[in-house]
């Protein structure tokens, strides 16, 4: 003796059903990280160390936050950011949050403001190289000389 057949049937459905919401689910998450903005990459000197924990900031996703008052701009990674803000749980709900007012409990560890949810922003962090580059002024001079030898050639 076997399922009778309704019970069958309700269980197709309700399977439907399930792999229905799981594609809607996945749908609204790839939206919402479609909805983020594109992370821009910033190079940042080298000796350059996170109030906090003391060391240049590590990791796949920084977030800057800029004082409101002076533009300065200080780079947490994830762990960090995590502690300043408290409810903070993704990128997107922060993305939502009201820019014009000061994200609830958080604070400025360098400055004690108030943090507004437009002053955050994610970035990839990427170290300036130490290996020395050319000065303008050395650029200049190049050039300067490489034209009065076109000159010279141009003249035989």
């Amino acid at each position: 003796m076997g399922l009778p057949k309704g019970a069958i049937a309700k269980g197709k459905i309700m399977k439907q059903k399930r792999a229905n919401r799981k594609l809607k689910s996945n749908a609204v998450k790839r939206s919402k990280v479609a909805a983020l903005p594109k992370v821009p990459k910033i190079i940042l000197n080298a000796n350059y160390v996170n109030p906090i924990t003391l060391e240049f900031p590590k990791g796949v996703v920084i977030y800057e936050i800029k004082n409101k008052m002076t533009g300065r701009k200080n780079y947490y990674n994830k762990v960090t950011f995590k502690k300043i803000i408290e409810r903070f749980t993704n990128d997107y709900n922060l993305l939502m949050m009201n820019p014009k007012e000061p994200i609830p409990g958080a604070k400025n560890p360098v400055t004690r403001n108030p943090i507004y949810p437009r002053n955050v922003r994610r970035v990839t962090v990427k170290a300036k190289s130490k290996t020395p580059t050319k000065s303008a002024a050395a650029k200049k001079i190049q050039s300067a000389v490489r034209k009065l030898q076109a000159k010279k050639r141009a003249a035989k």
